[in-house]
């Protein structure tokens, strides 16, 4: 299948996501096809933290052209964008550690988006509300899922017939899940079903150069979409370790592989907030950003065996590695 691909180079970084080039970076690519919109639409890029991007499609637009508008739209919102190797490929850069990317298509009837980075641990795909059960040309609908990780690539399409023409969102998510979650273990990921949405958790072993999320659908109608969170949430993002003074929630410790990874998690907590994370005999460790879903994560690495005690929002847990 040709396809075309918009590299997003994601990186450490402060404010609405611009940082100095001396800071590390991780990469992110976002792969998507031809759009089949008979009429003018829009689709839009999410960063979190950062502006949004809405980017009008007319109809008819090839995929070169649609990376040409949404490189200059982005440009325009203050994102240091270039071209990437191929016509159809940009790059965006310079942007705050743990990003979250999130790209949805809205009416332009794409069978196949990719939103791929280094290191991921986590991301989304979805299909919220209900579904035009035909395409532009009166065919059944395509609908796309998959994960993309080192092993290789895991993806299915279903049809619309397929599904008796009752293409509601849940439905369509719970036909990609039944197909997809038997075998994704195989390829380092746990895939969960929740309702509209399925939620994919990497192994970051299996996702060194590459982890991502597959998504798209031939239905002229909106509600698609394909996120990721970029590596790197917390950490060194705390100024003078402060905390945000509204409402926070650590609500969970773990470890992973004998303590290659010692991760801290909320949520319910007030967007924008500094999160602190104190080690058992109350040393700082670090902080996290709370994002606009009210989530934060901190993560430390090679922390050693034996247990771990963490103090965040003024709770206290302790796990074993």
């Amino acid at each position: 299948m040709n396809r075309s691909k918009l590299n997003v180079l994601i990186a450490a970084g402060v404010s609405l996501g611009l940082v100095a080039s001396a800071v590390a970076t991780e990469n992110a690519d976002m792969t998507f096809s031809k759009p089949t919109n008979t009429s003018d639409a829009t689709v839009q890029v999410f960063f979190d933290p950062g502006p949004d991007v809405s980017v009008p499609i007319p109809a008819g637009t090839s995929a070169e052209g649609k990376r040409n508008r949404i490189r200059d739209a982005l440009r325009a919102a203050g994102y240091d964008v270039v071209d990437g190797a191929a016509a159809n490929q940009l790059t965006v850069q310079f942007l705050r550690n743990g990003t979250g990317v999130r790209f949805d298509p809205g009416t332009t009837g794409e069978l196949r988006d990719d939103v791929v980075g280094a290191s991921v641990a986590e991301g989304n795909l979805g299909f919220q509300g209900f579904f035009e059960p035909f395409d532009a040309d009166r065919q059944p609908a395509i609908f796309t899922g998959g994960i993309i990780t080192d092993v290789g690539e895991l993806s299915v399409q279903i049809s619309a017939q397929e599904l008796n023409f009752q293409t509601e969102g849940p439905i369509i998510c719970q036909a990609l899940f039944q197909r997809l979650a038997p075998r994704a273990p195989q390829y380092g990921a746990q895939i969960n079903y929740a309702g509209d949405r399925l939620e994919v958790y990497f192994d970051p072993e299996y996702t060194v150069t590459q982890g991502g999320i597959v998504f798209g659908t031939t239905s002229p109608s909106s509600g698609c979409f394909g996120e990721i969170v970029l590596p790197g949430e917390g950490g060194d993002a705390c100024a003078d370790n402060g905390c945000g003074g509204g409402p926070c929630n650590f609500t969970n410790l773990v470890c992973k592989n004998g303590g290659a990874k010692l991760i801290s998690k909320g949520k319910n907590s007030t967007p924008g907030d500094q999160v602190c994370i104190l080690d058992g005999d109350g040393n700082f460790v670090g902080c996290a950003t709370v994002n606009n879903r009210g989530k934060w994560k901190h993560v430390e690495r090679n922390v050693g065996p034996g247990p771990k005690t963490r103090t965040a929002c003024g709770t206290t847990m302790t796990t074993s590695c």
